[in-house]
């Protein structure tokens, strides 16, 4: 990690997406990407396995499933993020879990190394899904380790350092096809160590 302003990136939730694990390797390698969470819930477990599979083993580590709670015994080192899905009784090697209320943070448990509060922003990947702001929320927000998703972008990095957040997730921005992996890399590094 470059700051203690963690950077997690989030896949597309399409079962097959061409490029996917080499984009993936790719942003972790940057060092821009401190996590990568693999949301698929229109994968089966045989396709979340050969993502898994297609990704070295050093990367693992870094990895959170969101999905097939169980890959995580064949899997170690990939973390479990809770969810709507699966709400608890997971073991990983990291936990985290999706919150969408303040309330939601404040009442998360100390086993969770990490939450994310959504939606902060407009989403750029679900349009129509708006932002609910928890702008002046620090008291709140500095209880654990927060990590804003939602219409987020590296231009917002600074906002949300300031806001009380502690790292941002991204699925949109990192999956634009128009943007290199190398560009978005040096976006999100220039942000994250001038905000």
């Amino acid at each position: 990690m470059a700051d203690d302003f963690l950077i997690v990136g989030i896949t597309l939730p399409a079962a097959d997406v061409e490029g996917e694990a080499t984009r993936i390797v790719e942003l972790l390698a940057s060092g821009a990407v401190d996590r990568m969470h693999l949301r698929k819930p229109d994968a089966g477990e045989s396709e979340l396995r050969k993502l898994l599979d297609a990704i070295p083993l050093e990367y693992h580590s870094r990895l959170s499933l969101h999905d097939a709670p169980w890959l995580t015994e064949e899997y170690p080192a990939v973390g479990f993020h809770l969810n709507s899905r699966y709400p608890g009784g997971v073991s990983a090697a990291m936990l985290s879990r999706s919150c969408h209320s303040l309330d939601e943070v404040a009442a998360s448990g100390p086993e969770l190394d990490y939450v994310t509060l959504s939606p902060v922003y407009d989403s750029i990947s679900k349009p129509g899904y708006r932002g609910a702001g928890f702008a002046g929320n620090q008291p709140i927000l500095s209880l654990r380790k927060v990590v804003a998703l939602g219409g987020v972008t590296p231009g917002r990095f600074g906002e949300l350092k300031r806001e009380g957040f502690s790292g941002a997730a991204m699925l949109g921005y990192l999956w634009n096809p128009q943007r290199s992996v190398a560009d978005i890399a040096y976006e999100i590094k220039c942000k994250r160590k001038f905000q």
